[in-house]
């Protein structure tokens, strides 16, 4: 990444999910095998903490199978950090189950997943850049360039890239069936893999500590 972008990208959290609650990772054990959930505000850390939780799965005999997504977006470099481990493991799938959100920098990390499933009664958006006042400025333009080129390296469509591009801080548009088909996502008709039933690794993320 040229430094002037990551300067920028540092500098910038997308405008929707800017309130919400920070993130959260924790290891499931589902029917499915292994699976880490993230739900919240994405934040800069939270690539660091997915790799501890990999690691200490992979330590329990239990590789890590996919990342379940229920977030409404973040820290806009947070989100490319994690996109980047997904599609860094190779083997990694990501899910929004039904019920859930996955919207602005949360779709980057869905968009890296090796296979991408979506509820049918999930929400799947997108929208660019803006700054910490969901402002568009020089520099949150040219952040959302960075997303539509890193969208181009994972796959994803150019009329949703496009989409993505046109589609202000303020606003959002939210994916069709059709749409997340187009860009190799499977849809679920029933719950699968969900933090419901699952039983608890009790590796929370919290009570890792960080390197």
């Amino acid at each position: 990444m040229p430094p002037r972008v990551h300067m920028i990208l540092l500098s910038l959290a997308l405008a929707a999910g800017s309130r919400a609650e920070a993130a959260s990772l924790n290891t499931l054990l589902t029917e499915k095998g292994t699976m880490i959930a993230l739900k919240g505000e994405i934040t800069r850390e939270d690539a660091n903490t997915l790799e501890i939780l990999i690691r200490a799965a992979n330590a329990h005999g239990g590789a890590v199978r996919g990342l379940q997504l229920d977030s409404t977006g973040g820290n806009l470099i947070g989100g490319i950090r994690l996109a980047r481990l997904v599609r860094g493991h190779g083997d990694l799938s990501t899910a929004v189950v039904h019920g859930a959100t996955c919207a602005s920098a949360c779709f980057l990390v869905f968009a890296a997943g090796r296979e991408k499933f979506a509820g049918h009664t999930s929400f799947i958006g997108i929208h660019g850049a803006g700054d910490k006042l969901g402002r568009v400025t020089e520099e949150s333009e040219e952040a959302t360039r960075a997303m539509a080129h890193l969208c181009k390296q994972l796959g994803v469509p150019s009329p949703i890239t496009e989409k993505l591009i046109a589609t202000p801080p303020g606003e959002i548009v939210w994916l069709s069936s059709e749409e997340l088909q187009s860009m190799g996502a499977s849809l679920i008709r029933d719950p699968i893999d969900s933090a419901q039933g699952s039983r608890s690794l009790n590796m929370r993320s919290d009570l890792i500590a960080k390197p």
